[in-house]
């Protein structure tokens, strides 16, 4: 019935619209891959063998939010340094003073930085469909499928680790700690192994939180900085060199907030793991 209703909305022109996959649902659709091969399926009962997978599955998953996003801005990018160029190269041509070879020089390599940065994108991103694709089963190449955008940070409510075992007092409890006991301890004393771990993993989500946040200031100062040369030079107000160096600017930094909030993800991700703390 669906995928009768789907040709007809195809035969009326409407496109139909594609199924959305959030990190809660593509895991879901891992289990149930990982249980249809009976050798995967035994692993799964191993707590370390279900956190690997676990991470791999979350890893692959923003790594697709992140490139998809941070493509299209590539993209767009690289059509506002192509304008540039032409630009610059019509004010040359037109014996403005303000612009020179040098500038000129300097936007062209900046558009095949952006050229190279849209193909290293792409290239990243169908890796990531592949692998995540093989995962969970399906193939994320269809249109019908799309990963649930855009990428967002996750919600972390701890301040400091003082806090967060303060809200968690079974944390360290014999029981979970004999949980654990089956992974290898490299420190001789697993307790003390966990311990240490966790608590690495703890400060490392606190650092890229303070990151994140220092990278969205960065961001809407950079938009600011691109959206005042853009409106001065289309008033007649700003030169052309200041249009083009807020290009290069904008191409330097356009992906610092957004790459940040991966990276908070990742490393929440990665306390999780550590911590024993996955679905």
């Amino acid at each position: 019935f669906l995928m009768a209703g789907a040709a007809l909305a195809g035969g009326m022109g409407i496109e139909p619209k594609p199924t959305i996959i959030s990190l809660d649902k593509a895991w879901k659709n891992v289990l149930k891959n990982a249980e249809k091969n009976s050798l995967i399926s035994a692993q799964l009962k191993e707590k370390p063998f279900r956190s690997s997978l676990w991470f791999a599955t979350t890893k692959n998953f923003y790594r697709i939010q992140f490139y998809e996003e941070a493509l299209k801005k590539a993209r767009e990018t690289k059509e506002h340094f192509d304008q540039a160029v032409k630009k610059a190269e019509s004010s040359y041509d037109e014996d403005d003073e303000n612009v020179t070879q040098f500038v000129i020089t300097k936007l062209k390599l900046g558009l095949a930085e952006m050229k190279n940065r849209v193909a290293e994108f792409s290239s990243e991103l169908d890796q990531s469909k592949v692998e995540l694709g093989a995962l969970i089963g399906e193939n994320l190449f269809d249109p019908g499928l799309k990963i649930e955008n855009p990428l967002k940070s996750i919600q972390f409510t701890y301040q400091n680790w003082k806090g967060f075992l303060k809200k968690n007092p079974g944390f360290f409890s014999q029981e979970n700690n004999l949980k654990r006991k089956k992974n290898n301890s490299l420190l001789g004393d697993f307790n003390l192994e966990f311990k240490v771990r966790s608590h690495q993993a703890f400060i490392r989500v606190l650092e890229a939180g303070k990151k994140m946040k220092s990278a969205r200031k960065v961001n809407k100062s950079v938009r600011a900085l691109m959206a005042m040369e853009s409106s001065n030079y289309d008033l007649g107000l700003g030169e052309p060199v200041d249009l083009f160096d807020s290009f290069l600017v904008h191409a330097r930094y356009i992906n610092v907030s957004l790459e940040s909030i991966y990276n908070f993800n990742i490393a929440v991700a990665e306390w999780r793991q550590v911590s024993g703390q996955i679905p």
